[in-house]
């Protein structure tokens, strides 16, 4: 049997046995490893790996250990420490007040594609204006060599974008949705890439690198904040270093936790106890790695919570007093949940239709959910294709009917009401994206996290 010792190295961390594997070999010697562990150290077994190494071992038959993707982790703990929303302006405050926020990438490799897609899946910027709720677009720069800008052409989130063009020509599908990133791949800074902009930027190459662009957008007066891979978190003049180390491995250990709850409470709408259901779902995880873009979308969706929060003047924060009560004064204004005797939130149709911050914070975690498939590569699958086709057959070839505008969910549960000859409350697929606001300050707490009051921020 293969030791310990032939891997990089080991330690334990929450009870897990953690072993690194990068690249296909030391992912197959893991796996070969795990397999001849006594059961009393199976379902302890974490393996720290990269892209090549995961996919040996999730897609291998029988038992597996659990895996982490170093770069994901990494990604996941940058974006939730350092969320741009935190830089922006609040969903609440005046839209005068503050500044929209670049995202840039100077240079491209593993951290900085898991940053891309963790960005692209969770910060989602709208205003209230007169005229309704609005999604607003959010500015991506690449500065990139020639060989880099060649590999990002492979972006699963511009495969989706050629998807949602041809489906524009063609009949039969519900209202196309539009994708809330705009990038720009570039091989230097031409001058007009941050107008007015707040810079939320990451650089490839080192502190040294990292501290040329901090000094480039501070000369030219942009706010900022330039992040660099290392193993600790530390300010100075708008420059961090970002957790690349293992200790990440911990926090996505946590976002995991959320993720499960966040399954287990949609699930519950099906029916079924909440608590049953998560038990369940830890169990169930590992299985669903052969469709991991179905099964790691409750995993973005508790990465965004934090932003979400920060949306509202809200934050989280592990072992704080809550300020449950401020939120949900603010969050149930107009809109206020209504539980059962077993403290289920009840949804209808009507909750939905309600002008509300309820209803448009749900309309947020739908646009969301669009730019998470996006990232993935999914774009839209027709009427014809749904009726006729398995649905997680449909998610294989990178298609999904729900793809579509908040008007589209509408015209789905009519659509699908007729065709099953059943009423439109059970084929309503909106009362989902309620959901995740709904039930936050319970999937944080599964975590350790409690909603705080940002003290004196305008709301």
């Amino acid at each position: 049997m293969r030791g310990f010792s032939e891997f990089s190295w080991f330690c334990c961390l929450n009870d897990k046995i953690l072993l690194h594997a990068f690249g296909k070999d030391e992912g197959a010697a893991a796996l070969r490893y795990a397999r001849e562990a006594g059961d009393a150290d199976k379902d302890r077994i974490l393996v720290l790996c990269d892209g090549e190494a995961e996919e040996i071992i999730e897609k291998a038959q029988g038992y597996v250990p659990d895996t982490v993707n170093i770069y994901r982790a990494a990604a996941f703990s940058l974006v939730w420490k350092n969320a741009p929303a935190a830089f922006s302006r609040s969903l609440l405050t005046d839209p005068s007040v503050g500044k929209k926020v670049t995202i840039a990438f100077y240079g491209s490799d593993a951290y900085t594609l898991e940053i891309f897609k963790a960005l692209v899946s969770t910060y989602i910027e709208i205003r209230r204006t007169p005229c309704g709720v609005k999604a607003e677009k959010i500015k991506y720069v690449f500065f990139a060599d020639k060989d880099e800008r060649e590999k990002l052409k492979d972006l699963p989130y511009f495969s989706a974008g050629k998807a949602l063009e041809e489906a524009k020509g063609k009949a039969g599908y519900y209202e196309l949705p539009s994708q809330l990133a705009e990038i720009s791949v570039k091989e230097s800074d031409d001058g007009d890439c941050f107008k007015n902009a707040f810079v939320w930027a990451v650089v490839v190459g080192g502190r040294e690198r990292a501290e040329k662009v901090a000094a480039e957008l501070k000369e030219k007066g942009l706010e900022h904040a330039v992040f660099y891979a290392g193993n600790k978190d530390c300010g100075r003049d708008g420059l961090y270093e970002f957790d690349a180390s293992d200790d990440c491995a911990g926090f996505y250990l946590k976002m995991l936790l959320i993720a499960f709850s966040r399954d287990a409470l949609y699930d519950s709408l099906k029916g079924g106890d909440p608590n049953a259901l998560l038990a369940e779902k830890r169990k169930k995880w590992k299985e669903g790695a052969k469709l991991k873009v179905k099964r790691d979308s409750n995993l973005y969706a508790a990465l965004a919570l934090r932003g979400l929060l920060l949306s509202l003047g809200f934050d989280c924060k592990e072992g704080a007093k809550s300020d449950i009560f401020a939120f949900n004064a603010v969050y149930d204004d107009g809109n206020p949940r209504v539980t059962d005797k077993d403290g289920k939130v009840c949804y209808d149709n009507a909750v939905c239709a309600k002008d509300s911050l309820r209803t448009h914070l749900a309309f947020r975690e739908h646009l969301r959910w669009n730019e998470y498939m996006f990232a993935c590569g999914v774009g839209p699958a027709s009427k014809e294709e749904h009726a006729a086709r398995d649905k997680n057959g449909l998610l294989a070839e990178g298609k999904h009917v729900n793809v579509t505008t908040w008007k589209g969910l509408e015209d789905y549960r009519k659509v699908e009401a007729k065709r099953k000859g059943t009423d439109e409350e059970s084929t309503d697929v909106q009362r989902y994206d309620f959901q995740l606001a709904d039930g936050a300050a319970d999937m944080l707490a599964s975590a350790g996290y409690s909603i705080t009051e940002i003290r004196g921020r305008k709301i």
